[in-house]
């Protein structure tokens, strides 16, 4: 199983949407067909800043002030004993995206996941996208790292400020 996208985000608002694709082949590259690929998020990092417009570039930029680690040490969703970091009483950053659990190959061998989360996180949310289709436990999954896409167009006015103009999860450096 290998992961791969484009460059291309769809808005429909509040949320953005990122479609993945899973190729599952055999060894010689033919597609394989019919295969259940399960897929799945785990939070990652986390960024704090802010936007401001540049006239020089004429779109807004980002200013990130830190990059936090996820603080859901043991991926079970459930604030534990250690895990928060920052002291707000909650998980950064949480489970702020949405994946199809599975899909099937189709004839190219091809499953689409779809990623959908809302449009302020774009840009400050790290996920990493799992894809496997084996029993639990007996292959390991295939992996993509990535912060949450925005869309170009939601950055390129003046008049507009973007989505999340201040990060979700604050400003500050700590």
């Amino acid at each position: 199983v290998r992961l791969g996208t484009d460059n291309q985000v769809e808005s429909a608002p509040p949320v953005n949407r990122k479609t993945w694709i899973a190729i599952v082949t055999y060894a010689s590259g033919n597609a394989v067909v019919g295969t259940t690929v399960r897929f799945s998020l785990r939070p990652g990092r986390y960024r704090k800043g802010f936007y401001t417009f540049s006239l020089v570039s004429t779109t807004w930029l980002q200013t990130i002030n830190v990059t936090c680690p996820n603080e859901d040490l043991n991926f079970d969703g459930i604030l534990g004993p250690g895990e928060d970091i920052n002291g707000n009483g909650s998980l950064e950053p949480g489970g702020i995206a949405t994946v199809n659990a599975t899909a099937v190959t189709n004839a190219s061998g091809i499953a689409t996941a779809l990623v959908t989360y809302p449009k302020d996180h774009a840009t400050w949310t790290e996920v990493i996208l799992e894809a496997r289709t084996g029993v639990v436990g007996n292959d390991p999954p295939t992996t993509a790292t990535f912060f949450l896409v925005g869309l170009a167009s939601d950055y390129a006015d003046i008049t507009i400020a973007p989505p999340g103009i201040v990060s979700p999860y604050g400003a500050g450096v700590a």
